[in-house]
């Protein structure tokens, strides 16, 4: 049967044609989801049967946040290959978020099977992390008599630390943050960063001392982050520090300036329309203060 699956799928992602498929992903990488959605539809619409296209469209769908479409289209993926751990974790991860914009009550039939999707997942696939962590998530979010709970979430975290010390200690360091232990967490992300020194690892500085109200530990780490990784994104989060908590204020409109000039939308996850109402807003505060 495998075998089957896998020469169907080599003849159907050859109908698909690797000029489709370069036209798509450069749609994606150019964040032209919209382009894409359409060229994907059209192509399945034909009935053609192709599984990187539905799955490529899946994830278009989860781009435009259309979460119930998305999680059709990983269905049919599950349909034709249900041992294929990211398929489960896309559908879960689509259900998931499907699940955020419904109300309490009719959520909790969609819990068992997010659950299941990413246990499936870690079952097909035990080195599978990016369903560990969305089952670690869940279990923080998930109250005890729902199956979950910090000594469950612990628990992943310490199966993470064992494919990845970065990502195992950055799993302790949310779970222990959940846990208002802020010590520990700041040790676990200190230790992730020690190792990785990625915009993730000082991301997650960032938001511990944010969430604790340790705003110039959040400015200095935004700071050395900047330096190490020349992210973009990190001027933007500094000039957002300097106006939601007036100060340095002078500094923070440098570095949203800097941000605009040196802006690209394929690496930021903020747009230029946002820099320039948070300058409009930082200059107002300057000279009101």
């Amino acid at each position: 049967m495998l075998k089957f699956i896998f020469i169907y799928f080599l003849i159907t992602f050859s109908t698909f044609g690797q000029e489709n498929v370069k036209a798509v992903e450069n749609l994606i990488a150019e964040k032209d989801y919209e382009g894409a959605k359409k060229s994907l539809e059209m192509f399945i619409s034909k009935g053609e049967q192709n599984f990187y296209a539905v799955e490529l469209l899946g994830d278009v769908y989860g781009h435009l946040k259309k979460w119930e479409l998305a999680q059709n289209q990983y269905a049919k993926l599950l349909e034709y290959d249900k041992r294929n751990a990211d398929y489960h974790y896309k559908y879960g991860g689509a259900t998931a978020m499907r699940a955020q914009e419904m109300n309490k009550i009719a959520v909790l039939p969609l819990v068992s099977e997010i659950k299941e999707s990413f246990q499936n997942a870690i079952s097909y696939n035990p080195k599978h992390i990016d369903a560990r962590w969305a089952l670690l998530h869940l279990y923080l979010k998930l109250p005890f008599v729902f199956g979950g709970g910090n000594q469950k979430a612990l628990h992943q975290a310490n199966e993470i630390m064992k494919l990845s010390p970065v990502d195992g200690y950055l799993a302790l360091g949310v779970v222990y943050s959940h846990k208002e232990e802020f010590e520990l967490s700041e040790q676990n992300f200190m230790s992730a960063l020690h190792i990785g020194h990625s915009k993730v690892c000082y991301l997650s500085l960032y938001e511990l001392y944010e969430k604790n109200e340790y705003f110039s530990k959040s400015y200095d780490i935004l700071v050395e982050g900047y330096e190490k990784n020349k992210t973009n994104d990190f001027l933007f989060l500094l000039a957002k520090l300097s106006y939601d908590h007036k100060f340095n204020l002078a500094d923070g409109l440098n570095h949203l300036n800097n941000f605009i000039l040196d802006y690209n939308f394929k690496s930021s996850n903020y747009t230029l329309q946002e820099a320039y109402n948070l300058r409009q807003d930082l200059c107002e505060l300057k000279k009101n203060l």
